[in-house]
């Protein structure tokens, strides 16, 4: 507890808001003869980055009501295929539409770094291209033979 009179009080207070007003006043730059305003201190912008540890391609194998079961293979072919179980609420909510049994996905785990702070994180990302069906499978194979044979006859 400080002890002293009000004179001392009041002098000590009006030091301390000179000195606030002096730091104020660095920022402060007049503009013509309008009144000084305050400009901010410019702040150091670092983007979001995303350093992935580990990289899976994945297939839904079932669906159930909160969750799906599939299996992923290390795209770094570090580790051996795992059989996984996934949250739907961690997928986005413009993905879960796709998720069903065969669906392709990419799910990357790793570290993001916002401005110095650093957070584990995940993104996970369901493939957009149309799934090949058994017919479309046999044609491409019988177009391949035709192929095949026409270039042997061409030689």
């Amino acid at each position: 507890m400080l002890v002293g009179t009000s004179i001392d009080t009041d002098e000590q207070n009006d030091d301390i808001e000179r000195e606030k007003n002096t730091k104020i006043t660095k920022h402060l730059q007049p503009i013509g003869n309008r009144t000084p305003i305050a400009i901010a201190p410019k702040i150091k912008y670092r983007p979001i980055t995303f350093n992935a540890e580990y990289r899976y391609e994945g297939y839904v194998i079932d669906v159930y009501e909160y969750y799906f079961s599939a299996r992923i293979t290390d795209i770094n072919d570090k580790e051996p295929d795992e059989d996984v179980e996934i949250f739907k609420k961690d997928v986005s909510e413009d993905d879960r539409k796709l998720i069903q049994p065969g669906s392709i996905f990419y799910w990357h785990i790793g570290y993001e770094n916002d401005n110095g702070t650093i957070k584990r994180s995940s993104i996970l990302k369901f493939r957009r291209l149309p799934r090949w069906s058994h017919g479309d499978l046999l044609k491409a194979k019988k177009l391949e033979k035709e192929y095949n044979e026409f270039l042997k006859d061409s030689r």
